[in-house]
């Protein structure tokens, strides 16, 4: 079983990697959970995951 808080949404890369760079052109699946009145709310970061741009240059995307 999988215990998720109702209004969560998870993101994840299903496929198994040996390197997390061969994954990010992987699809990302997103589980989600509605609460009580059929709702759910979350936040998606992403970078390039090799630098700190997102740090020093802000090249990120947050949705």
């Amino acid at each position: 079983p999988v215990y998720q808080r109702g209004g969560a949404i998870i993101p994840q890369r299903l496929r198994k990697r040996r390197a997390a760079m061969l994954a990010i052109h992987d699809p990302i699946t997103l589980v989600v959970a509605l609460d009580r009145n059929n709702e759910a709310v979350g936040e998606l970061y992403l970078d390039d995951g090799q630098t700190y741009d997102y740090r020093q240059k802000h090249q990120f995307i947050h949705r």
